[in-house]
């Protein structure tokens, strides 16, 4: 056996975690963060005083970590004790001079074990070695704003306020320090906005805006739009059609203007219909854009109906019925279950068109697969489209629900009798069934109700006369 001497056995460590590093990184960039570690701990950086190597090696022990938890390989109190084994890492690397950004991985480490007055302290710790590290600096306020709202959670709104406060004023600095990124904008303007959720004095809202402004006039692909919409609601809006004039081809501009609006309390009507149409025209693919069409419309027509502006709310309501008949034909399947929505799909039926009719009676007998009145529907919209074997197929469906359904007999025959004129042998039977149902029904004293009477003696005249019809070969259905 060979004994190496010390010095070469160091030589030897250090060559073989170089190696282990820069196979490490690779597998870190792929986000391979268990194997990175393992191998790094495999390659003795557990004994070394290289501050880059356990940096990197503090990394991928917290992002394992954090994949653990998401994969329900660690719950409870090994979480706690998981963050804290990376947090001693990455303090041990922040003191090698393994950088900024272990001196950030190990504040979070420490924020996610929650202990944040440590997590704020390592923060600290970082700036002082790094004062311009604008990353660091915004570290130091997402501890703080975590602060803030324990604080707020506990009803001590002066200790939220002062730590809200300060959280903002870090990021003003953070804005100093990295003139051309967007995110210590955002994170300032959020800090603002949550400063005035307990310090309701002052109006924080004008200045909040105007760090959204200017992130998105420094990088606005680095700006979470969705997220700015969320913060802003309505006062989003100028903001995104500020850009859409820059960018008019990029349909999520309009998007999230389109929902800004639609965020509304009351909502603007007319500003959701021009931005989601504006969609449409720009990306016509983007077919769920009809969600906020159609619902805007019918909470519109809503609100009309109530003010007695019947004319301008069945407009509303004509309109409701075609957007959502487009939209679920596109995704009307994650709908089924959606009993309201099954209701208003429903009432607006005879709202619109008869293609648009058609639609939503479609879904609603996939939704309602057993109601026979929404069959019996979809076979006379599709007959008055023209669609007669969908339509006899409809009425079918109707009557393995309700086979003793006078009126719904008598419907099925008139497909086979004027419209397709064929099996008059089925038809007959149909309309002598019906007939005889009802004439029955009639005779019968359980059927009290004025309305119900009504459908059956129209039923009962229509088997009627359409029998005397077939049986003399006359196909003119008048």
């Amino acid at each position: 056996m060979i004994i190496l001497p010390l010095a070469a056995a160091l030589i030897f460590q250090t060559a073989s975690l170089e190696e282990a590093v820069r196979e490490a990184s690779t597998l870190a960039e792929a986000g391979s963060w268990g194997e990175a570690k393992d191998l790094l701990q495999e390659a003795g950086v557990e004994q070394s005083t290289e501050g880059a190597a356990l940096a990197l090696y503090g990394r991928c022990f917290l992002r394992h970590v954090e994949a653990q938890i998401g994969s329900g390989e660690l719950s409870g109190l090994e979480v706690n004790d998981a963050f804290l084994d990376a947090a001693d890492w990455l303090e041990r690397a922040v003191k090698a001079g393994g950088g900024s950004l272990a001196a950030i991985d190990w504040s979070e480490a420490l924020l996610n074990a929650g202990d944040t007055r440590m997590a704020l302290g390592a923060a600290s710790d970082g700036r002082e070695k790094f004062p311009q590290d604008a990353s660091l600096i915004l570290q130091w306020a997402r501890v703080r704003a975590v602060q803030a709202q324990n604080f707020k959670t506990m009803d001590a709104l002066e200790k939220a306020s002062s730590a809200w406060q300060e959280a903002a004023e870090a990021c003003g600095e953070a804005m100093e320090q990295a003139p051309n990124e967007a995110e210590p904008c955002v994170r300032r303007g959020e800090n603002l906005l949550w400063l005035a959720s307990v310090d309701t004095e002052t109006n924080r809202r004008e200045e909040a805006i105007a760090c959204w402004t200017e992130a998105l006039s420094r990088n606005r692909e680095n700006v979470d739009l969705g997220g700015m919409v969320a913060w802003l609601g309505t006062d989003a809006a100028p903001l995104l059609a500020a850009c859409a004039k820059d960018s008019p081809k990029d349909p999520m501009l309009r998007w999230f203007e389109g929902m800004a609006w639609y965020s509304g309390a009351p909502r603007d009507w007319k500003k959701v219909r021009s931005a989601f149409e504006a969609v449409l025209d720009i990306e016509p693919t983007f077919t769920n854009a009809n969600f906020f069409l159609a619902q805007g419309s019918f909470d519109e027509g809503t609100r009309l109906l109530a003010n007695e502006e019947e004319g301008r709310s069945g407009q509303a309501f004509r309109y409701s019925s075609a957007k959502w008949a487009k939209y679920l034909a596109d995704f009307g399947e994650a709908h089924l279950a959606d009993s309201a929505l099954a209701e208003r799909i429903d009432w607006l039926v005879t709202k619109g068109t008869m293609k648009d009719a058609v639609g939503l009676l479609e879904w609603l007998t996939r939704a309602r697969p057993g109601d026979a009145e929404a069959w019996q529907n979809l076979g006379f919209f599709l007959r008055d489209t023209r669609k007669y074997e969908e339509s006899l197929a409809a009425y079918k469906k109707a009557l393995e629900i309700t086979p003793k359904d006078p009126q719904i007999l008598n419907d099925a025959a008139v497909i086979l009798h004027y419209y397709l004129k064929r099996d008059d042998e089925i038809a007959l039977a149909w309309y002598e069934e019906a007939a005889a149902i009802a004439a029955s029904q009639l005779d019968s004293s359980t059927l009290l109700d004025k309305d119900a009477r009504s459908r059956v003696e129209i039923a009962l005249r229509d088997a009627r006369t359409n029998l005397a019809r077939l049986k003399k070969g006359d196909r003119r259905n008048r």
